[in-house]
């Protein structure tokens, strides 16, 4: 992880993370699903643009690498299987605070790549987050 502090309004923010599981001889469920290892890593890239009158704007990257076992429900049954693909976000936000409000507005994109027997699919959409703050919490004496 590395991050650049806001010193002068501009954060970066990078993540990455991962896991890789070896076995010593083929495992799996049954004769048709055998495998000798599992992957899953984890990527993050993150701008945010802070602003003098509590406002924010930024972008955020992500991707998802997944090589596993794992139960897929079929329209018969749930049945284990090797799930292999990627996951791909892009996420836009713009946000603002003040003493008794907040709220941010979001679109993102989510783009998601497998192998048999998962579908490929799209999900993208906005977002909106309203608050208000009712008080103000009080110091016990």
């Amino acid at each position: 992880m590395v991050t650049r502090l806001p010193l002068d309004g501009l954060e970066i923010t990078c993540f990455v993370t991962g896991d890789d599981t070896r076995y010593w001889h083929n495992v799996g469920t049954n004769r048709f699903l055998s495998v000798d290892s599992e992957d899953v890593f984890l990527g993050s890239a993150q701008i945010k643009k802070y602003f003098r009158s509590d406002w924010s704007a930024g972008i955020e990257l992500r991707e998802s690498y997944i090589d596993q076992v794992q139960y897929v429900l079929t329209p018969d049954s749930l049945l284990p299987a090797v799930v292999k693909g990627n996951v791909l976000e892009a996420r836009h936000l713009f946000a603002g605070t003040s003493e008794a409000t907040g709220g941010a507005l979001e679109f993102q994109a989510t783009r998601e790549l497998f192998r048999s027997p998962l579908d490929d699919s799209w999900k993208y959409g906005p977002r909106a987050v309203l608050g208000y703050n009712t008080g103000t919490a009080r110091k016990r004496r």
